[in-house]
């Protein structure tokens, strides 16, 4: 009987961490570059792909604040000896497997930038930095993405918002987050270190999708994220949307296409090296009236001078 009141004081512990709270909203509109064939695909489709974090240009994606953590570890004062020992060890497990449970977390990027020619470039390369980016209304964001549900009662949870790139603010609030496990685990003498550091993994692995080394600042990435348990039969345990990949140099990258509201695209960038007025008119008639928003006074023009 104890050990069970001990477990759900636990879970309404853990509960009451709520990763949103660390993590910055905007309330302005936020772009997402792409390839001309990506906003074919995107506007016919109306979806946008999230594609499983491992697989994304930055090698460091999921483990990055583990390894803050541990090469931090003495930024933790407040640890005693065990704790941290335990601490360091679980992250170390989870650097080289940091895959747990069947949980993948798949992610679709955005920026607070309209126009960055570091994204233009990067996001259209291999198009000659011709490509578009997507205006999206952040208004009632989590309500506008619509993933095929098999029951209206259970649906994935959406995290969203800025990632953090200051390496001193990462430090903060992972000091407050570990420091709120540490004292729960002084309380709580059932609850021993090798359980609570298990979750507290977990826990900062949730906040950690919202890290980034501060190279990739220029990005000012702006980001959605899903956490879909993955089953044995390829197929997710919540969404009936369908596990797909794409080939990218050579490998196969896991992804799923989700629905969003047609109001949620609010206008449409052409990037600096495009006809604009062609891509207009073209942008125009695929759009249709299939998105209420877009229209001659919602396409933009890149302002970057850039001849090729």
């Amino acid at each position: 009987m104890e050990l069970r009141m001990s477990i759900k004081k636990f879970v309404n512990f853990y509960n009451s961490i709520k990763v949103d709270e660390y993590i910055e909203k905007v309330r302005k509109p936020v772009y997402h570059y792409t390839s001309p064939a990506g906003l074919k695909g995107i506007v016919e489709n109306g979806t946008f792909r999230f594609t499983d974090r491992f697989y994304l240009n930055d090698k460091t994606e999921g483990v990055y604040v583990l390894n803050l953590c541990v090469n931090n570890i003495k930024h933790f004062d407040f640890l005693n000896n065990r704790f941290k020992k335990v601490f360091i060890d679980k992250c170390n497990i989870r650097i080289k497997q940091p895959q747990r449970n069947n949980f993948y977390v798949y992610q679709c990027c955005f920026s607070v930038d309209k126009d960055s020619l570091c994204l233009w470039n990067y996001y259209t390369k291999s198009e000659g930095i011709k490509g578009y980016n997507l205006k999206i209304n952040t208004t009632d964001l989590p309500n506008k993405i619509k993933p095929e549900l098999y029951d209206n009662d259970r649906s994935p949870k959406l995290r969203f918002g800025k990632v953090i790139y200051d390496k001193i603010r990462q430090l903060e609030l992972l000091y407050e987050i570990i420091k709120q496990f540490f004292e729960f685990c002084q309380k709580d003498a059932i609850s021993g270190e090798q359980f609570i550091c298990d979750y507290l993994v977990d826990k900062i692995m949730h906040l950690g999708t919202f890290f980034k080394m501060d190279c990739f600042e220029i990005e000012h990435e702006y980001r959605l994220v899903f956490d879909l348990f993955l089953q044995d039969d390829g197929t997710y345990a919540v969404i009936k949307n369908k596990q797909k990949f794409y080939e990218k140099n050579g490998v196969f990258v896991p992804c799923v296409d989700i629905s969003f509201e047609k109001d949620l695209l609010i206008g449409i960038g052409v990037s600096p090296t495009l006809d604009y007025c062609a891509a207009k008119k073209s942008v125009l008639r695929m759009t249709g009236s299939n998105y209420e928003n877009i229209s001659s006074d919602t396409i933009y023009e890149s302002q970057i001078p850039v001849r090729y």
